[in-house]
């Protein structure tokens, strides 16, 4: 067993995942080989309701943590008399014995509908401390994020670590508990939309332009998507694997850094958009930094594009444009007035 605790001086013995109204525990229990090195970890699942008091929570979590060194480091022929299978034979029907005790079909059900917290061991000081791990969209998959109770660097710290030990009174650790859970979720927000981050671009003529991602889970940020003349691109993905239905783009139009009218700006929308002019409505505005918009309506799209111009004479656009329109008519209506609010705010 001294060679397992050697290579892993910090181990996870309780991983929480609140859903709804209930708190799953899941109790990680290490299988040692002959040599002592780690040959597989038995989880075990408990749970409950997250309404319960802080004592409550806080007594429940200290008992399963007495529950998990009580039981220490198993020896696979220890876990076999345990278990009446091998860790190997135990690993092949993991998933489905994780599935049935959390009630969901799926490892990305489980990553994406859960907020996760995990517990801490640090065998050397015998003390506890927090992490927290969750999914954010990425294009058309997820990816994870994780962060230790202080936070991320550069991004949203927070000045206390959050830890304890054995002796710690159950109710002040059930109220670190629902402050990791808490911590966690504004990490989170920071990853998938809800906490709208201020981005500053700067344009080809060395414009600094700052923007706000839009305030939902379901925009993807592509940066500048690889496309010539792109600045950003936050591409709207209804569901977990769809295709994009629609995007909020900012980039310039060196076409109409010569010529900057109402005329030259329908030629530019008659062309990029496949439009006629019957589907096409220029007017002046005043929404944040620019000062025309530009309108594209045909079954093909749905386009919103606001202008500006800078110092330079560069032509900066800030466009919305909705796939078929005509089969997402409620979506249509919110990304129009979600789109407005991210144009006004963008900033020189």
């Amino acid at each position: 067993m001294k060679r397992l605790n050697e290579d892993f001086p910090r181990w996870i013995p309780l991983c929480l995942m609140r859903k709804d109204d209930t708190i799953y525990y899941q109790t990680q229990i290490a299988v040692a080989r002959e040599d002592g090195a780690c040959a597989g970890v038995y989880a075990d699942f408990d749970k409950i309701d997250a309404f319960e008091s802080d004592e409550q929570i806080g007594a429940y979590t200290l008992a399963l943590l007495k529950r998990f060194h009580s039981i220490g480091v198993l020896t696979e022929k220890a876990f076999v008399e345990w278990k009446g299978m091998s860790i190997t034979e135990y690993q092949s029907v993991q998933d489905v014995e994780r599935f049935a005790a959390l009630h969901v079909d799926s490892l990305d059900e489980l990553h994406t509908t859960f907020e996760h917290i995990s517990i801490c061991y640090d065998r050397e000081k015998r003390r506890y401390d927090f992490s927290f791990t969750w999914t954010y969209p990425c294009g058309d998959h997820f990816c994870f994020a994780h962060a230790h109770s202080t936070g991320i660097e550069n991004d949203l710290t927070f000045d206390t670590i959050l830890e304890f030990d054995d002796q710690t009174p159950a109710k002040q650790l059930g109220q670190l508990i629902a402050t990791a859970f808490e911590r966690r979720k504004q990490l989170a927000a920071r990853a998938t939309g809800n906490f709208s981050p201020t981005k500053s671009i700067t344009a080809k003529d060395g414009t600094v332009l700052h923007i706000k991602a839009p305030r939902s889970i379901k925009f993807a940020d592509y940066s500048d998507n690889a496309q010539e003349n792109t600045y950003q691109v936050y591409a709207y993905i209804p569901a977990y694997k769809a295709k994009s239905s629609a995007a909020f783009t900012i980039g310039d139009v060196p076409s109409l850094s010569a010529v900057f009218t109402f005329e030259s700006i329908r030629e530019y929308l008659r062309v990029t958009c496949h439009a006629s002019d019957e589907q096409i409505t220029i007017s002046q505005t005043s929404c944040g930094i620019f000062r025309f918009r530009g309108e594209v309506q045909n079954q093909q799209t749905h386009t919103i594009t606001y202008f500006t111009s800078t110092e330079s004479g560069l032509i900066l656009q800030c466009s919305m444009n909705v796939i078929e329109p005509n089969r997402r008519k409620k979506l249509d209506a919110k990304l129009s007035a979600m789109f407005s609010k991210f144009a006004a705010n963008c900033k020189l």
